[in-house]
């Protein structure tokens, strides 16, 4: 008669143990990967969109021969609802941009729609801006004023501030929160470069010589986007994360708000 050994196996009650150890693990682990994720594609979006605009409007005056931004065929002289001016804009956008949409004076059906604690507000306005959104998704406000608004004090890399943009990463799609997906705002230097408004060059154009203790630098003031690089701010609203890029961009494209 042959000697059978018994194999060892599990009991049930050690198979639920550890299922139940794996799903407290899965429950601690999983938000974090998932917000980790999305903080990922925020940024690769962001990126993107960032490098898009600012080669189109570098690649603007190499085309139209001007090294001010300000004498390129966007600026007329006319006010932004002027409709020859918005003509202009959409024709200069259309021809750099592979555009899906656009919306020129008075037309809302460009609205970017933010959602803030179960409120709707309009954050892209067809009546006073030049809004558009991409084939790839991501829309954007661009203003513009009628000329360069100079600086006299001129200490930092921004001589003249000739306008803003702001972006959707992904359009009317959800979570349409500021610091999430939708941001404000980058300015356009004279020479065409985007840098994010409350970064340090403009808080140099804005307040000269005393831009380090300046409300213009976001570090000065938290309800931009917290005090430091590291610090957790867990409020959605108009003057917070949405004016988070330059922190993000200072922390080396970091996103370390939420």
């Amino acid at each position: 008669m042959k000697n059978r050994t018994k194999k060892a196996a599990f009991t049930l009650a050690e198979v639920l143990i550890t299922l139940g150890v794996i799903g407290i693990v899965a429950s601690m682990t999983i938000p974090t990967l998932m917000a980790d994720n999305q903080k990922l594609q925020a940024l690769t979006k962001l990126e993107k969109s960032f490098s898009t605009i600012q080669q189109t409007i570098k690649l603007l005056l190499v085309t139209e021969g001007v090294s001010n931004f300000g004498d390129t065929s966007l600026f007329n002289g006319a006010v932004f609802s002027n409709a020859t001016r918005q003509s202009i804009i959409d024709d200069t956008i259309k021809r750099s941009l592979k555009v899906a949409n656009s919306c020129l004076y008075g037309d809302t059906s460009c609205y970017v729609q933010e959602n803030y604690l179960g409120s709707t507000v309009f954050v892209a306005d067809g009546g006073t801006q030049y809004n558009f959104c991409l084939l790839d998704g991501v829309c954007y406000q661009l203003v513009l004023p009628t000329a360069c608004e100079a600086d006299n004090t001129k200490i930092g890399k921004i001589k003249a501030l000739c306008g803003e943009i702001a972006l959707d990463i992904n359009g009317k799609k959800a979570p349409n929160q500021y610091g999430k997906d939708f941001f404000n705002h980058f300015v356009i230097s004279q020479d065409g470069t985007l840098y994010p408004k409350f970064g340090i060059e403009y808080a140099k154009f804005t307040d000269g010589a005393g831009w380090a203790t300046a409300d213009s630098y976001w570090k000065n003031h938290p309800t931009h986007c917290g005090a430091t690089e590291t610090e957790k701010i867990s409020y959605y609203e108009n003057g917070a994360k949405g004016e988070c890029l330059a922190r993000i961009m200072e922390s080396g494209w970091q996103i370390s708000y939420y």
